[in-house]
């Protein structure tokens, strides 16, 4: 019996893509709020600048903000379940869960035990069977 593959490269290097284009997004984020401020603080010491472009430039850099929380904080949280979760949720094996595991990289081998993402199931399942042949409990993911 053969030890199940950690995670790809490409899945890692995927993974670290995001995180450092949401950390430039942020960086780039946290600077113009502080110019804001500063341009606040001046408007506030008598020192007039434009007002009609602080607001605007205010309204987009809050409008921005919002959408970055969306995509860091609104997030939908990942369903993890387990070998015997995941088999009772499609009609397999368990057996053919942890293959779908080992080669088509629908889990995680984390502590000695595969655990599976279930909207990458949903889509693994979708893609191999099709949509018409979708377990109910699958149904809601997408």
């Amino acid at each position: 019996m053969s030890k199940p593959q950690p995670r790809s490269d490409a899945h890692d290097d995927v993974l670290l893509d995001l995180i450092l284009r949401a950390s430039r997004a942020i960086t780039e984020l946290v600077d113009r709020v502080e110019i804001l401020e500063a341009k606040q603080q001046a408007a506030d010491n008598g020192n007039l600048f434009n007002q009609t472009e602080t607001i605007r430039e205010s309204t987009e850099l809050k409008r921005e903000l919002d959408e970055l929380r969306h995509v860091v904080v609104a997030e939908p949280p990942r369903e993890w379940l387990t070998v015997d979760e995941a088999a009772a949720l499609v009609g397999r094996s368990t057996v053919t869960v942890r293959s779908w595991c080992k080669n088509d990289h629908i889990g995680t081998f984390y502590k000695r035990v595969w655990r599976i993402n279930k909207a990458l199931l949903h889509q693994f399942y979708v893609a191999r069977f099709g949509e018409d042949r979708l377990p109910a409990g699958l149904r809601d993911q997408g």
